[in-house]
């Protein structure tokens, strides 16, 4: 059944953001082809001028409208598809609420991750159509400059693979955020929108205070010669980039859980739907 519900919500998705990818991708790629013939641009034609100032503009205006449905779809899928009309429907399915819950996080995930695929290849696309952009790399000095810094190699791949987790646990953490203060502000009877929008800002600010509370009181139980030798020791410059991205990491497994639990209890326990 989990399974049915996701393949649901990523038809529901794509019919609303695959024809703005698609069309991210078109413009990229017209727009590579117009500014690598400056030929063509040069001119001073009316049709040069008007395309060369309109393209751009266009392609940025569809970046940011990707961004903004994105968002859209993450709220409208989560509010509209459990605590809506649509939400009878979805609680009398023989399915847990953490099935609910996490259909539609993976699939928000999807979307997010997808559309940043697309914004990547559309940059890679411009920048390939700008002659002189070198995106190959020399696998020969890669592999001579790892010999020579083994101790180094290791640590920036292990750095490496925990910033790709981090970024993806930072959306996740993101989905969550939202959907706990969805499900905070559909606590009330009355004006839930904006009691949903006060709770995100008030969730975001606690969250910022408990990060310059920690920083602050581990700066103080830290004891002074510790400070000196984790930042003195010879494996220092490679690893505390590491160690530090693990404990970002460590952190936002946190906050996934306690939006989790949260939205999952609210869900269950005191679920609204009138």
């Amino acid at each position: 059944m989990f399974g049915k519900l996701v393949k649901y919500e990523l038809r529901s998705s794509g019919r609303t953001l695959l024809p703005i990818w698609c069309a991210v991708l078109v413009l990229s790629a017209a727009n590579a082809v117009l500014f690598s013939r400056p030929s063509f641009f040069e001119s001073g034609s009316r049709i040069a001028m008007l395309l060369t100032s309109i393209l751009p503009l266009v392609l940025f205006a569809l970046w940011v409208a990707m961004g903004v449905l994105t968002l859209i779809f993450v709220i409208q899928r989560f509010y509209s598809g459990l605590l809506k009309s649509e939400g009878y429907l979805m609680f009398t399915l023989p399915v847990r609420v953490s099935s609910l819950i996490g259909s539609r996080l993976l699939t928000a995930t999807i979307m997010e991750l997808a559309g940043s695929l697309v914004g990547i290849l559309g940059i890679m696309i411009l920048l390939i159509g700008q002659n002189g952009i070198n995106l190959t790399v020399n696998l020969g000095d890669l592999l001579r400059a790892i010999k020579l810094e083994p101790q180094a190699a290791r640590w920036g791949i292990a750095a490496l693979v925990e910033l790709v987790v981090l970024g993806l646990l930072s959306v996740i953490e993101g989905n969550l955020r939202i959907y706990m203060s969805i499900a905070l502000g559909h606590l009330s009877r009355r004006r839930r929108g904006v009691l949903a929008v006060g709770a995100f800002i008030g969730l975001c600010i606690i969250i910022s205070v408990l990060n310059v509370w920690a920083a602050s009181f581990s700066m103080q139980i830290l004891p002074l010669s510790w400070i000196d030798w984790l930042t003195n020791a010879s494996w220092a410059n490679y690893a505390l980039p590491s160690l530090a991205l693990g404990l970002l990491i460590l952190r936002a497994l946190v906050l996934c859980a306690v939006w989790w639990l949260g939205t999952q209890r609210i869900l269950t326990r005191r679920l609204n739907l009138e």
